[in-house]
C-alpha cells in the first residue's frame, strides 16, 4: 500500500477477491462484506469503501497518477502458503503445537477440547471454538447488509484473540501462528478449503451420521439406546436428526476416539473412569450392555468414516455431483 493509502497491484483473475484492512499483527481493522472478481486482462479501479459506489476515481490526482507510472505490486502469499483458508491445514497445527497437550484426550482441561478428533461434520477444536463463543463470526445469510463497522468484527473482538494475546508471552506463541488464527477468523471461520465432497446428497455433502434417507444404522442405534436408558433423553440433545442446528452438540460423539465420546463418559460412573457421580450414572461399569452397544455403534461410525474419508482427511476422493444451488444439496 502506498503512503497515501492507495493500492495498485496485480491479482489472480476469475477468482473471488476479498478485501480487508489489517493492523501490524494481522488482525482485521475493517472488511469489505462482499467479494469482487476480475477477468483475465481486465483493469479495475475503486474509489474507496466510503465513497459513492457508482463513481469512478478522479483521474487527475497527482499522487495516484505518479503511482501508476511505476509497475504494480504483486500479491505475496502468507508464510503458510497460498490457497483457500483451510482449517485443518492452517489452524489445527497451531492448536496441536500450543494447546492440545492440555486441551485434548479423555479429560481435556476445562472441558475445552482443541484436538483434531473428528465430529459429525468438522472436528473437536473447530466446534469448541465456533460454538463455544470463542470467535466472532457472522452466520451465513444473517450477516449485516450495511458497511461493516471498523474494529468491531472478526479477530479484533474475538475472545480467542484476547486469550492468546494475554498469554502470548507465557505460551510463547509465535507471530505467524497468531496470524494463521486471525486470518481464519477474519475469513468468517471456514472449515473446509474446498467445495468438493465425498458424501453427495447427505447434509452438506459431508454428513457422517445420516444420508438422504435419514439416520444411518449406527447413529440410530445410539439414539434408540439412549432413549431406552434415559427417560429425559431427546434426539435434540445430540442433534442427530436432519435439519437441527449445530450448537456444538456434536462434541458428544468422537469419531476418532470413540471411547472418549462425551455421551459415554458423561453417563459412566466415576468409579468406572467416567465423569458421572456413581449414584446418578446411567452406566455403572464399562461392561454395561448399553454402554457397550453405544461404544460399538460409535466404533462402526468411525470405521465408515475412515472407509470413505471426508475432504478434511487424508485419502479423500471427491465424488462429482450436480451443482444446482437452487436445490437444498
Amino acid at each position: 500500500m502506498d503512503e497515501n493509502g492507495s493500492a495498485y497491484f496485480t491479482a489472480p483473475s476469475n477468482v473471488e477477491l476479498y478485501f480487508e484492512a489489517l493492523d501490524s499483527s494481522g488482525k482485521e481493522i475493517s472488511r469489505m462484506g462482499s467479494v469482487t472478481q476480475i477477468t483475465t486482462g481486465e483493469n479495475v479501479s475503486c474509489i474507496g469503501c466510503h465513497e459513492n459506489r457508482l463513481s469512478a476515481p478522479p483521474p487527475a490526482r497527482a499522487s495516484a497518477m505518479a503511482r501508476l507510472k511505476n509497475p504494480p505490486d504483486h500479491l505475496q502469499p502468507p508464510p503458510w502458503g497460498a490457497g483457500n483458508v483451510d482449517y485443518v491445514r492452517q489452524v489445527q497445527p497451531v492448536l496441536d503445537k500450543y494447546c492440545a497437550r492440555c486441551h485434548s484426550g479423555k479429560a481435556p482441561a476445562g472441558k475445552i477440547d482443541l484436538s483434531g478428533d473428528k465430529t459429525r461434520y468438522f472436528n473437536m477444536s473447530y466446534e469448541t471454538l465456533c460454538y463455544g463463543g470463542w470467535v466472532k463470526y457472522y452466520y451465513i445469510n444473517q450477516g449485516p447488509t450495511g458497511v461493516f463497522p471498523a474494529m468491531q468484527t472478526g479477530s479484533m473482538v474475538s475472545r480467542l484473540t484476547k486469550l492468546l494475546e494475554s498469554r502470548h508471552q507465557e505460551a510463547d506463541v509465535d507471530p505467524e501462528s497468531l496470524r494463521r488464527i486471525y486470518s481464519w477468523i477474519d475469513a468468517n471461520i471456514p472449515y473446509y478449503g474446498t467445495w468438493d465432497m465425498t458424501r453427495p446428497h447427505s447434509m452438506g455433502g459431508r454428513d457422517t451420521w445420516a444420508d438422504k434417507e435419514g439416520l444411518l444404522p449406527w447413529s440410530r442405534k445410539i439414539q434408540e439406546t439412549m432413549a431406552r436408558v434415559d427417560p429425559s433423553f431427546t434426539p435434540d440433545k445430540i442433534y442427530m436428526q436432519l435439519g437441527k442446528p449445530y450448537a456444538g452438540s456434536h462434541l458428544e460423539i468422537n469419531l476418532t476416539h470413540p471411547e472418549w465420546s462425551r455421551i459415554l463418559l458423561d453417563h459412566l460412573a466415576k468409579s468406572a473412569e467416567g465423569t458421572a457421580p456413581d449414584d446418578k450414572a446411567l452406566f455403572k461399569t464399562q461392561d454395561d450392555p448399553n454402554y457397550q452397544t453405544i461404544l460399538h455403534a460409535i466404533e462402526e461410525g468411525k470405521r465408515l468414516l475412515e472407509a470413505t474419508p471426508r475432504m478434511d482427511m487424508p485419502g479423500a476422493v471427491p465424488i462429482p455431483q450436480e451443482r444446482n444451488f437452487g436445490k437444498v444439496f
